[in-house]
């Protein structure tokens, strides 16, 4: 399907939260030269598609000038059209979508393992799964390991200075978290 570029916006809910310009500017280049290779992945909204993966993408093409963007493109850019079950299977198809981004934040990485955790315990206490693995349905979502999984979800139980060290990259303790967060005492790692 072809969607004109004027008629899709970003997700509101986008787990990442920055886009790192030269990155974008290199994948303008590269959609110019080779065109988009894999289409966005939408969702009908009211008089919109919204975005569920492939905003880096949207952006980069956004980018491109008129004229380029005309050539490359005149019916509409490449999209896969989507319609969710539930706004929770939306919102893991949105996370999932943005956890493969090798460009992504460890913070935005953290905070979107976290988010889906909720959403599937959310999913357990409904019925909508009887799966007691958690973490390693996450990881088979996002294709991480679970121990990755396990490693981010454990940071939870650091103190907010370790946190905020680690989401600003300052230290790499992430080897570490799981072995430390499951032999300390919650006194000791909480204010």
């Amino acid at each position: 399907t072809l969607v004109k570029i004027t008629m899709v916006e970003p997700n509101r809910e986008q787990p990442r939260k920055t886009f790192d310009e030269e990155s974008l500017n290199e994948l303008a280049e590269s959609i110019k030269q080779f065109g988009v290779i894999e289409p966005l992945v939408v969702q009908k909204r009211d008089e919109f598609y919204e975005i569920i993966a492939g905003e880096r993408r949207w952006r980069a093409i956004s980018q491109l000038e008129d004229k380029e963007y005309k050539e490359l493109y005149p019916s509409g850019i490449p999209a896969q059209i989507k319609i969710f079950e539930s706004p929770i299977d939306e919102e893991i198809a949105i996370i999932a979508a943005n956890a493969d981004d090798r460009d992504e934040a460890q913070e935005d990485r953290r905070n979107s393992i976290l988010r889906l955790k909720e959403l599937y315990e959310i999913k357990r206490s409904n019925g909508d799964i009887s799966y007691t693995n958690i973490s390693k349905l996450i990881a088979e979502k996002i294709k991480i390991s679970q121990r990755q999984v396990i490693k981010y979800t454990n940071t939870e139980k650091l103190i907010p200075e370790l946190i905020e060290l680690f989401n600003r990259e300052t230290i790499s303790i992430i080897g570490k978290i799981h072995s430390y967060a499951t032999r300390v005492p919650a006194s000791f790692v909480t204010k």
